[in-house]
């Protein structure tokens, strides 16, 4: 895709600037993104896969997951006992840098191809670039993605790192085995709240939150963590629940589960409570006050199921004959 604004155009520039992956954040793929295995025969033979030194392991234990050292190129190993002689992966990558005002987040796919009396073999290949300007706005360089009906992150790898339409697609949404430990971070994205700290969530989605969205900065930096994953990780509307979430700010209330206290707020609103009041926006057992909420809109629903299955039985009589007498006539009866 050709560069269409300005901001794009200059992405692009930029990204062939980028350094090549170093010899150094290499060698830290190879190493955290695979389990290092060594393999035992029946006879107690080991193999390290990593270098293909072979030894006699009289003193490793028998045990299921049980680690030992090789004593060749001193990598920590995890015993297998198998008779399988090749092991192959496949694993994701991340370095999160900076690169003239914006932030960066590139992707590499990482294999290892380790067979039993040889050296392992490792690739690494660059395949997404996401970059984040201080608005939030992001777009995506990337390779193109090859077809196919049960996969959707098939790379090809000998095509361009070009500029991508659909930057929104989960497929550039990577989450990776491992990221690289030394990161630099944006000045505004600190200022905005982030401790080097993720929550599980997506670097991407992370910074994109607390750049773009001023009330998204305050849940993160009020501690409010499980709103603050709920709602990059859920489509709900933030501004829903805004007004009950500053009483619960004011308060110091923590919110420990996220779908269940949006629910209740809802039920609050759909029988006319006060979400403006912390006795009810701030309870101290919010699964019992939920499921009391709860079983009074299933009471109120079954008492309109039963009102429209009446009023059906007397036109059906002949008792009513105006259409427009609605279920509701009965609700004094029954409530």
């Amino acid at each position: 895709m050709k560069p269409k604004t300005r901001i794009q155009s200059e992405i692009v520039t930029l990204s062939k600037r980028l350094k090549s992956i170093s010899e150094k954040q290499k060698a830290y793929a190879y190493k955290h993104c695979f389990s290092h295995i060594a393999r035992m025969t029946s006879k107690g033979i080991v193999t390290c896969t990593d270098c293909g030194h072979s030894w006699k392991g009289e003193n490793i234990p028998s045990s299921d997951h049980a680690e030992c050292t090789c004593p060749h190129c001193g990598s920590k190993l995890e015993v297998m006992k198998t008779r399988q002689r090749v092991f192959k992966g496949t694993e994701y990558f991340s370095i999160i840098t900076t690169c003239k005002g914006y932030q960066v987040i590139r992707f590499f796919i990482v294999r290892a191809n380790r067979k039993v009396g040889y050296q392992a073999k490792y690739e690494i290949n660059e395949i997404v670039q996401q970059w984040i300007a201080p608005n939030g706005r992001g777009e995506i360089i990337a390779r193109l993605r090859c077809m196919s009906s049960m996969y959707y992150d098939l790379w090809n790898e000998h095509s361009c790192m070009e500029l991508r339409s659909n930057s929104n697609h989960f497929a550039y949404d990577i989450t990776p085995q491992c990221t690289y430990p030394h990161i630099r971070i944006m000045k505004k994205i600190r200022r905005n709240g982030f401790k080097g700290k993720f929550y599980n969530i997506s670097p991407n989605a992370f910074f994109k939150a607390i750049l773009s969205d001023n009330k998204m900065e305050t849940l993160l930096k009020v501690g409010q963590i499980e709103m603050f994953r709920h709602f990059i990780r859920s489509n709900a509307d933030i501004n829903e629940y805004w007004a009950a979430l500053k009483i619960c700010i004011r308060n110091g209330y923590e919110i420990t589960n996220a779908s269940e206290w949006c629910d209740y707020i809802r039920l609050l609103k759909h029988f006319g409570m006060d979400i403006h009041n912390s006795k009810y926006v701030c309870p101290k057992d919010i699964v019992s006050e939920h499921d009391n909420l709860v079983k009074r809109r299933n009471d109120e629903s079954d008492r309109k199921i039963m009102n429209a299955k009446r009023l059906k039985l007397l036109r059906m009589k002949g008792y009513i004959r105006s259409k427009r007498v609605s279920p509701s006539v009965f609700h004094l009866q029954t409530a």
